[in-house]
C-alpha cells in the first residue's frame, strides 16, 4: 500500500474497528484486497466494511470536483446512515440491523 490516503484510512480503519470488538484486528495488503478469507460467522461485519472501506476511497479518488476533503467520520458515517440501515428500514428489518451493528452504531 503506497498511497498514503489510503494507508492513513486503513490505519483508522483499523483502530476504530478494534474500539467497539474489543478485538485486534491487523488488516494486511491481502485482506484488504481479498477480504478476511476463513470464514466464520465474525468475518461477516470486517469483511462487509473492508467492501464499504474501498467504495469510500473510490468516492475520494474519484471526486475531483468535490472541494469538500473527506474525513474518515464521513467514513463512518457512510456505514451508520446510508447504505445498511435504508435496506432495513425498507425491508422492515430495522431490529435485525441494530442487533448486527450494535458495537459500531453509538460510536
Amino acid at each position: 500500500m503506497e498511497c498514503p490516503i489510503a494507508k492513513s484510512f486503513w490505519n483508522k480503519f483499523t483502530m476504530w474497528y478494534n474500539v467497539p470488538c474489543r478485538g485486534n484486528i491487523a488488516l494486511e495488503q491481502n485482506e484488504i484486497i481479498y477480504g478476511v478469507l476463513k470464514y466464520t460467522s465474525s468475518s461477516l461485519i470486517p469483511n462487509h466494511l473492508i467492501i464499504i472501506g474501498k467504495y469510500f476511497l473510490y468516492i475520494i479518488f474519484n471526486a475531483v470536483q468535490d472541494e469538500k476533503r473527506r474525513q474518515f467520520t464521513d467514513f463512518v458515517t457512510l456505514v451508520n446512515e446510508k447504505i445498511e440501515k435504508y435496506i432495513a428500514i425498507r425491508t422492515n428489518k430495522l431490529l435485525s440491523f441494530t442487533k448486527k451493528w450494535s458495537n459500531f452504531l453509538n460510536n
